[in-house]
């Protein structure tokens, strides 16, 4: 689990002007002393799945040729070539995680971790601990909490933390950041007396206590009335923030991330740290809707990179919310609130006028779906699009989380050429809240990743969700091995190595059209490996733990050793 602080550049992470440019070295590489997994093609049944090779010979970037070290070793060009020893690990292609949010995450490691508190107690403590270092009227920021850390009482929330801070705004976000909790200080810098809050804005709510005061819970939108009076980040800060995040995934393992819901302020600072030459990592940038509305020609928006550092393929659309804030969009009640459905973010109407435009232009529709009336709405509208923009499938819409789909909405997601990205560590994190807020029917439907991979036929999309899952694809892979679903005796919804590997290789170029030329170790692809001192390959549901003790030793990225554990 992350431990969300600030911390210390990592050891073993390349700075930039050591090896993480832009552009490989004009050398050729000759990456040896272990095993080479070429990787999971899952979109070629007749492809040699599992093969192994002793070497990997790469020239300007791209493998050149694999195959054993003697016979490459001898080549013309491997004889010339620069060695380098993976030290005895197993690599595999490069990582990639298909859903994060780089720059929540940097923010996250620089807040107080909630998700690690043992309880109340602790996460009151690490308030006061902050508070007491921080200048008077500076906010305390947190983050990671669900509803297990709180206590019985729930009025207790806005009293101790007023306490503990009491010259500070609080504002603690649980692990979603759909929810906060916050003190007495950070209601009034909002302008809300706390003792008399005023009416649920629309889409949230304010917890009150029995006599109507706030506990200082908030939920959804309500959270918004504090977060929105919280200082904006500078430019600096977001700087700041995706180049720590871009160490803590490369140090994980993690060669290449989606990022879904970019501004477009965000797109030219992390262009210029492109230019700059500061991106190690390689970014798949998916762009906020609400941040584009307004553009008249959506198609201007497309960013190619020949290197695949920096691209923009799509428009990233927040349909509902998450289960932990109650915001993910429910058929019917929530078993532990029946007054909530959850919420909407788009009408039908907005919807189909949204994808339109956005298949209009060629771009691929990203669009964020965790409860089943969100899915049901979001089918309906891509099965209006189709009927009139038959290449709609061609562009391979994408479907964020996936955590409760209906049957019917299943069936038809193969006739739309969906490609499903799921966020199995986020999804167990979540699954004790996810229980009490489904009951126990509709929880056993939860994450039927099974069900949702037979049911499109494409490859199933893994990734973290961080900050809200914990990084790294080793956690994933766990995750996925032994996560699906709960109670579920069905094999069909058990995922195997095969498919979780693929699903953090090959499943992510193909949702972004990278498909050709990365997620394999293959000639001609660029060479990016994520090497590990165990061979994921064999792990089972039962020996899936093992991989939590394994060390990434190596990330490289484009033939370029970016990170090397000590």
């Amino acid at each position: 689990m992350l431990a969300f602080s600030l911390l210390l550049p990592l050891a073993g992470l390349v700075a930039p002007g050591e090896g993480a440019a832009q552009g490989p070295r004009s050398t050729s590489l000759l990456f040896r002393g272990g095993t080479f997994h070429v990787g999971f093609d899952v979109l070629h049944a007749d492809r040699d799945h599992g093969r192994t090779a002793q070497a990997v010979l790469v020239r300007d970037g791209r493998i050149a040729a694999i195959g054993d070290e003697a016979t490459l070793a001898a080549s013309e060009e491997g004889r010339g070539a620069e060695r380098v020893d993976i030290r005895g690990g197993h690599a595999f292609p490069g990582f990639q995680d298909a859903h994060v949010d780089l720059e929540a995450l940097g923010e996250a490691l620089e807040q107080l971790d909630l998700g690690s508190a043992a309880g109340f107690d602790e996460a009151v403590a690490r308030v006061r601990e902050r508070a007491a270092e921080l200048p008077p009227g500076s906010w305390v920021r947190g983050r990671g909490w669900d509803d297990r850390l709180l206590p019985a009482e729930r009025a207790e929330v806005i009293a101790r933390l007023t306490a503990a801070a009491p010259d500070h705004p609080v504002l603690l976000e649980d692990v979603d950041g759909g929810a906060a909790l916050v003190n007495e200080r950070a209601f009034a810098t909002a302008e809300i007396d706390a003792s008399e809050p005023p009416d649920d804005p629309e889409g949230g709510r304010i917890e009150r206590d029995a006599e109507g005061a706030a506990t200082g819970v908030l939920e959804r939108a309500a959270a918004d009335l504090v977060r929105g009076v919280a200082p904006a980040p500078s430019d600096a800060d977001r700087r700041r923030r995706i180049l720590r995040a871009q160490e803590t995934l490369i140090a994980a393992g993690v060669t290449c991330a989606h990022e879904m819901g970019v501004d477009l302020r965000g797109l030219e600072i992390r262009q210029e740290l492109r230019s700059e030459g500061r991106l190690a990592l390689r970014l798949v940038a998916y762009l906020d809707d609400a941040t584009v509305e307004g553009v008249s020609d959506l198609a201007k928006l497309r960013l190619d990179d020949p290197r695949d550092r920096l691209t923009v393929v799509g428009i990233h659309l927040t349909v509902d919310g998450w289960l932990s804030s109650r915001g993910a969009a429910l058929a019917e009640p929530y078993a532990d609130a029946p007054e909530a459905h959850g919420d909407l973010d788009y009408d039908a109407g907005a919807l189909d006028r949204r994808l339109r435009a956005i298949a209009e232009a060629g771009l691929q529709p990203s669009l964020h779906v965790a409860g089943d009336r969100a899915s049901a709405l979001v089918v309906g509208s891509l099965g209006r699009v189709r009927a009139s923009l038959d290449y709609l499938p061609r562009l391979r819409p994408r479907l964020e989380g996936c955590r409760l789909m209906a049957p019917f909405d299943l069936a038809r997601l193969d006739e739309l050429g969906v490609v499903a990205s799921v966020q199995p560590t986020r999804a167990l994190r979540e699954r004790p809240i996810a229980a009490l807020r489904l009951g126990e029917a509709r929880f056993a439907r939860v994450d039927a990743w099974g069900q949702i991979r037979a049911s499109t036929g494409l490859p199933l999309a893994l990734g973290s969700g961080a900050p809200a899952g914990a990084v790294g694809p080793l956690e994933g892979v766990v995750a996925a091995l032994t996560g699906a679903p709960p109670g579920s005796g069905d094999p069909a919804e058990k995922i195997d190595a095969e498919v979780a590997l693929a699903g953090w290789t090959i499943a992510p170029s193909f949702a972004a059209f990278q498909e050709d030329r990365r997620g394999l170790t293959a000639r001609g692809y660029f060479c990016d490996l994520t090497v590990v001192d165990v061979d994921l390959s064999q792990l089972t549901p039962t020996t899936a733990a093992e991989a939590l003790d394994a060390k990434v030793l190596m990330t490289v990225v484009n033939g370029e050793v970016v990170y090397n554990a000590p």
